[in-house]
């Protein structure tokens, strides 16, 4: 049964069925599929969920307030200036044997030790020669796939907005 505060949402595109589920904090992302696993997501290990052959993606999203100004760059953004930044991390695997890909307790610390208690209240520019989106997003994802790589977790991808309309998403290759 699925508790009130969590919406699903189904699609089936050719014969894969990609689930969603919401919550305030969180996102999951599981991929399912009939005969083989969609763009050879899964490996030889596939697991075995109720019979159904999945690689799950779990999602947390996290916020944090930052100011930065672009270097020579002509408009508004040129100006100190500042974001609610929304980022969006994914992790990729099998469950364990206790259900979980990842513990959200173990990911919420890997994320606010290597990426929110840096950068949360602080002017990027002290980080970064050109803040944009798309360098701190970078910035991101390299230090949390090191991170992820040290308890044997797969990060698949980080997505960072700039406030609520402007988005880049780093995927690992």
């Amino acid at each position: 049964m699925v508790s009130e505060d969590i919406m699903l949402e189904m699609t089936h595109l050719n014969k894969e069925m990609y689930s969603t589920a919401f919550t305030q904090k969180s996102l999951y992302t599981i991929v399912h599929t009939e005969n083989r696993c969609h763009q050879n997501l899964c490996n030889e290990s596939e697991n075995q969920i109720r019979g159904i052959q999945m690689r799950m993606r779990l999602s947390r999203k996290f916020k944090f307030d930052a100011a930065h100004k672009l270097i020579d760059y002509q408009g508004v953004c040129g100006r100190i200036h500042g974001h609610t930044y929304e980022l969006i991390v994914t992790v990729e695997g099998e469950p364990d044997e206790t259900g979980m890909i990842i513990d959200f307790f173990d990911m919420k610390k890997i994320v606010e030790d290597v990426v929110i208690s840096r950068l949360d209240h602080t002017y990027l520019n002290n980080f970064y020669e050109q803040p944009t989106v798309e360098n701190v997003a970078a910035d991101i994802f390299e230090k949390l796939q090191k991170a992820f790589e040290q308890i044997h977790a797969d990060l698949f991808s980080v997505k960072l907005c700039e406030g609520e309309k402007s988005c880049v998403e780093v995927f690992s290759c």
